[in-house]
């Protein structure tokens, strides 16, 4: 399968790049996979070991952007739950994401994911200057030594809302929720974009978010449609878990 043979190189890399001290908690690393070749879907891949159990996982979402919603089928999720799997942690979590990326090959083929796309700004989580809920970005201009074209604030707005009652004695009587906003910093007008009207069980009881990428289609008639990867800190077995969800928005 073409998207297998070429992936499979890309993530030898990111693998064997990846060992670094153990943290408490399970903060999974973002592997973005890109956009379909129309740009109406959008996939990534985070993977990692996870807190606790010591077991190495991959999970590959792909998210219909016009509907906010996972493709039918997604997320594909491998976790290697067995005592062998936490002997060679680089090698287990190699073996994790072949796994996912096997089994996720002919969905991403069919759907002609063929659009890379382009990141337009990043906030890792060992940033100290930023600001975790805003990012600021532009368009690239033609010449990319030249000012961005557009100019934007993305802002993020965490605040409280009643938890669950699976969540309660995790996080006490509320649990956190988001809104985003976008503001053109070429008229200051400012449109909200994203408001949690519940917060999903998916994001586990989260406790914090941070705006963490923004990525857009490449080389597309309508320029409009980005998404924005928000990390999502929630309780976990050592201490917070980092993953991610992906909110599609249009631009002003």
């Amino acid at each position: 399968m073409r998207y297998l043979t070429g992936l499979f190189v890309l993530i030898l890399g990111l693998v064997f790049g990846w060992a670094g001290p153990v943290l408490a908690g399970d903060s999974a690393r973002l592997h973005v996979i890109g956009f379909s070749a129309g740009g109406q879907l959008f996939a990534f891949e985070e993977y990692g070991v996870q807190d606790g159990s010591g077991f190495p996982y991959s999970s590959i979402y792909v998210v219909d952007l016009a509907g906010d919603d996972w493709l039918p089928g997604t997320p594909i999720r491998v976790l290697l739950d067995d005592e062998a799997a936490q002997g060679d942690e680089v090698a287990s979590v190699l073996s994790a994401r072949q796994q996912a990326l096997s089994e996720a090959a002919s969905l991403l083929d069919d759907r002609n994911f063929t659009n890379p796309g382009h990141r337009l700004a990043s906030q890792p989580i060992g940033e100290v200057d930023g600001d975790p809920y805003t990012l600021a970005f532009g368009l690239a201009n033609y010449n990319p030594l030249d000012p961005p074209l557009r100019r934007f604030d993305l802002r993020m707005t965490v605040y409280d809302q009643p938890a669950s009652s699976s969540c309660a004695n995790v996080t006490g009587p509320s649990e956190k929720a988001l809104a985003l906003e976008i503001m053109d910093l070429e008229t200051d007008a400012i449109r909200k974009l994203y408001q949690d009207s519940k917060v999903p069980k998916s994001r586990n009881c989260p406790l914090d978010y941070r705006l963490s990428e923004i990525w857009v289609p490449e080389r597309l008639p309508d320029p409009d449609q980005a998404v924005v990867l928000v990390s999502v800190f929630s309780y976990g077995f050592e201490g917070p878990d980092q993953r991610f969800i992906a909110i599609p928005f249009k631009l002003p």
